[in-house]
């Protein structure tokens, strides 16, 4: 009997983008922000952040290498000028990730 030995390797994310922009957020006013990432193995975990805070208002699906996560976000008029971030994160990992981040620009209605 033969002994099959698979090997899984485990890739860090290659990309990781907020596929719609900040820059011009009406305050107040409800906004699906999207982010994706591609080529991690296992599929990346994708965490968002405000500043220093991490967000949580996500839903998230994961098919072939790629993670979408999508936040729902509500910006105040305090918001204006903070970092939007998405980090992608190799979950089997510490240290195997990638970030982007976006400038908030919210307005009054």
């Amino acid at each position: 009997m033969r002994k099959v030995i698979l090997w899984v390797s485990t890739i860090k994310p290659l990309a990781v983008k907020i596929l719609n922009s900040t820059e011009s957020l009406a305050a107040h006013k409800e906004y699906q922000i999207v982010c994706q990432s591609t080529g991690a193995r296992p599929n990346a975990v994708i965490q968002w952040t405000k500043g220093k805070k991490t967000l949580k208002r996500i839903k998230e699906h994961s098919v072939r290498n790629t993670t979408v996560s999508v936040l729902t976000f509500v910006p105040t008029v305090e918001d204006d000028g903070r970092l939007l971030g998405c980090r992608a994160q190799n979950p089997k990992v510490v240290g195997l990730f990638l970030e982007h981040f976006q400038n908030i620009s919210v307005h009054c209605e």
